[in-house]
């Protein structure tokens, strides 16, 4: 199961994006594309990396840039107001 909101903009080519993904809450990173006369919210997307050699190396596999937080509603809103409260400085 998966659902989306919608996004959010942050400035003219940045945005996030609330997502439920397999019953994980997490926030999307967003960039608006598409040029001038048509534009478009993409995910990015990033590379999973794994350690080689004591440096990190991108593997084939390429992710959503997500941050995920929690399996259910309360513990992301939890997080959500905890990073509002760092945000208000309290």
């Amino acid at each position: 199961m998966s659902r989306e909101f919608s996004v959010i903009e942050v400035d003219h080519y940045n945005g996030v994006q609330m997502q439920i993904y397999d019953g994980i809450w997490g926030i999307l990173s967003m960039q608006k594309g598409g040029g001038a006369s048509k534009q478009v919210w993409y995910k990015r997307w990033v590379f999973k990396s794994k350690e080689s050699r004591g440096i990190s190396v991108p593997t084939d596999k390429v992710l959503v840039m997500a941050v995920r937080i929690g399996r259910d509603q309360s513990t992301a809103i939890k997080i959500l107001e905890t990073l509002l409260k760092q945000v208000k400085g309290e």
